[in-house]
């Protein structure tokens, strides 16, 4: 019986460890018993019962040892007894995703769009929702810096009505004076494939225990595959070098391309530790970046299928050459830290 009065006085006196989840290995060999709260630029933590905030930096932690076992290493090692310098830890990682992607209808993605002093921009948003596959690569340094590599593939279908009308209708073959063309039906649909290839750096924080979230800085090349588009159209074509017009209905084709432009990518992603090796990252990515307006096309007679004409077309001072290009990108994936 006095032996158990003296286990619930000291249970009493002692309630920081009868409340105490987690442990904080110093490195002079002591041990702290207390509730890590955050993992940021100092280790943030408080001594149940009591919610009082209280940090310590990382230079007097040699880990942290949660309740349920896991533990987070510091990556310091000791110079002498007055001073530490970061230890450089590599942790490559793998992870492999996929999502959606998202155009910005307001960006002009999916569409020729010209720009003049009396119109102003033209049309845009021509590109729909898509897919977004990435393969991930990176390396974390220390404290939750790292440089990471990422591909992607990246499909959006697009209304090619749309975009081969606006060719069109907006002075970049109508003025040729050779066919008069008023509308474009297209055949069949449409896909842009984009190639993502992005190489930055990251920042992560551990939010609590297996838990944590982070930032990224990408910059690369990015890849857009437009596909050879085949359309009706009906308009009017020259007699010859008469004035008077015929009706005509002919097959309107735009030829493929391969553009590559700079892009950059701004990311904020959420990782789940599932164990010490596996992880989720949940991820949502904004790609900023730029195509050209240019391009060949014919217009093919539909009975005897020669071509009446064919030519190319590129922005010039009052057909604006270039438009701005945003995604965003929405994946979730499945992580291999080594």
């Amino acid at each position: 019986m006095k032996k158990q009065l003296i286990y619930f006085s000291f249970l009493l006196l002692s309630p920081s460890f009868s409340f105490a989840q987690d442990t904080l290995v110093l490195r002079d060999g002591k041990k702290m018993a207390v509730q890590v709260t955050f993992v940021g630029y100092k280790i943030f933590y408080c001594i149940p019962p009591s919610d009082q905030k209280m940090a310590i930096g990382f230079s007097k932690v040699e880990y942290i040892k949660y309740k349920d076992g896991y533990i987070y290493s510091i990556n310091t090692r000791k110079l002498n007894e007055n001073d530490t310098i970061p230890l450089v830890k590599l942790e490559p990682y793998l992870l492999v995703a996929a999502g959606t992607s998202n155009p910005w209808t307001f960006s002009g993605y999916g569409a020729d769009s010209y720009y003049n002093g009396y119109d102003g921009y033209g049309y845009s948003g021509y590109a729909l929702d898509g897919s977004d596959f990435s393969f991930t690569g990176g390396v974390n340094i220390i404290r939750g810096w790292g440089v990471i590599g990422m591909f992607s593939y990246i499909r959006n279908q697009f209304d090619a009505s749309g975009i081969m009308n606006e060719t069109v209708n907006n002075f970049f073959i109508n003025d040729n004076d050779i066919i008069s063309i008023n509308n474009v039906d297209a055949i069949g649909n449409y896909y842009y494939t984009n190639y993502s290839l992005l190489l930055g750096i990251n920042k992560d924080w551990l939010w609590h225990k297996r838990v944590g979230f982070g930032l990224g800085l990408l910059f690369g090349k990015f890849i857009t595959h437009t596909p050879a588009l085949h359309g009706t159209a009906t308009g009017f074509a020259m007699d010859g070098n008469n004035i008077t017009q015929t009706p005509a209905t002919d097959y309107f084709n735009m030829n493929s391309e391969v553009q590559t432009n700079s892009v950059t990518e701004m990311n904020f992603h959420i990782n789940a530790f599932i164990t010490h090796h596996i992880f989720i990252r949940a991820m949502l990515e904004f790609q900023l970046t730029g195509l050209a307006n240019s391009g060949g096309y014919q217009i093919v007679d539909i009975p005897s299928g020669n071509t009446l004409y064919s030519g190319s077309y590129m922005g010039s001072s009052y057909r604006y050459s270039g438009f701005f290009v945003g995604l965003t990108d929405v994946t979730l994936g499945v992580g291999y830290r080594f």
